[in-house]
Formats: C-alpha cells, structure tokens, sequence
C-alpha cells in the first residue's frame, strides 16, 4: 500500500515536471520585486547569498515565477495541526516499514 502510493506520487511529479517546461514564466528583477514585495536590495542579497531560486543570463537576472512561489511556500510556518497530522503520518509509515505485510506465510523454506 504504501509502496502503490509512493509510486503514485512519483508519478504525479514526473507528469508536474514535464508541465512545468512547458509553462515556466521567468521575471526580471523589477518584476519579482513586485511579486514578492521585497526591495530589489533585498533581492540581490539573498541572490548573493543564494537563498532565492535564480538564473543568470549574462548580467541579467532571471526568476521562474513557479519556483518564487515554492520558495515562498517552503518558508511557511506549519499550524499546530499541520504538524500533528505529519507526526500522525509518520507514525503510520514508521509502523509499516520493513513489514512484509503477512506473505512471509507463503514462502517456501529452502533450509
């Protein structure tokens, strides 16, 4: 079961992938500087200390709009009952690791 799910999630990243090529915007500087409300100074210091997701073209910096907004993401802060779900969640998966799931039973011995 939690196999089928990995392999679905995996499958569900592959499929994300190919349509993230086929739409990515990329924003110059003073574009994401409005995006994510933030001094274009700020900007180029968290470039500097490569904290943002960029390209560089030349001299000219570029910000895939789809990965800005994951970055932001990636800074939320969980809810209590965000976290008591993953504690749930990882219980569950620590449970079922390195089981067999009962078809030990219709192994053959070779002893």
């Amino acid at each position: 079961m939690i196999k089928e799910l990995y392999n679905r999630l995996d499958r569900i990243e592959r499929l994300l992938e190919e349509n993230h090529h086929n739409n990515v915007i990329y924003l110059n500087i003073d574009e994401t500087s409005e995006f994510i409300k933030m001094k274009k100074s700020s900007i180029y210091q968290l470039v500097f200390q490569r904290k943002i997701p960029y390209c560089k073209r030349g001299k000219i910096l570029l910000f895939d709009k789809a990965e800005l907004v994951r970055w932001i993401e990636s800074k939320k802060m969980e809810t209590f009952e965000d976290l008591a779900e993953r504690v749930k969640l990882d219980k569950i998966i620590d449970k079922y690791k390195g089981k067999d799931y009962g078809l030990a039973k219709w192994k053959t011995k070779t002893d």
